[in-house]
């Protein structure tokens, strides 16, 4: 066993007679503080969310797994607890089934959860496939048949157009009512002629 450690770890150990006693003392310099460990699996436990991405059952057993090594550890999550967490993880869109679970007056199991979960992860995939719009786009730098391509006027172009827009809408029915002589110097097709 010695001959396939190396040196620096051949030296830092105390020699033993007996194999098993050699191995827990190996298995003491390896081990990792337990709180150190508790404190990472509940740094994940808490920050784990589900984006939507993946299948929602893989989301929970991970998040479970998670709990069952805190578990391990002394922490105490309980069942109840586990799936209170999960429920915050999920996204706005299974809002529907959180709120049927805190209707409820009995909590559900594990078990009972991912069942939940993929049922309604099931009836959101049929309801936005419901709801898919196709769009298609044709070459770039083509135009469609009968559609004259608009330039670009930028923010102050717009708000221009917008402005003269506006002085039609208010100047012309003043120009209407005023005598005819009057209306030379400012014409309904000037107004119009300005827009462009």
């Amino acid at each position: 066993m010695k001959r396939s450690m190396t040196e620096a770890v051949r030296g830092s150990i105390e020699d033993c007679e007996y194999a098993v006693d050699y191995l827990d003392a190996i298995g003491k310099k390896y081990k990792e503080s337990e709180k150190a460990e508790g404190v990472a699996l509940l740094s994940k436990f808490n920050s784990s969310q589900y984006d939507g991405n993946g299948n929602i059952r893989e989301h929970i057993m991970g998040v479970l797994e998670l709990g069952a090594k805190l578990n391990s550890l002394d922490f105490g999550i309980s069942k109840k607890v586990m799936v209170a967490h999960i429920l915050n993880t999920l996204p706005p869109s299974f809002s529907q089934m959180t709120v049927s679970y805190n209707t409820q007056k009995e909590s559900w199991t594990p078990d009972e959860l991912i069942s939940n979960c993929v049922q309604e992860e099931e009836r959101l995939r049929r309801e936005k496939g419901k709801s898919v719009n196709f769009v298609q786009k044709g070459k770039q730098g083509q135009q469609q048949k009968g559609k004259k391509k608009q330039p670009y006027l930028g923010p102050q172009g717009v708000c221009k157009r917008k402005c003269l827009l506006l002085l039609q809408s208010l100047v012309l029915p003043i120009l209407k009512d005023l005598p005819t002589q009057n209306l030379n110097l400012f014409s309904a097709t000037s107004v119009r002629k300005m827009d462009t």
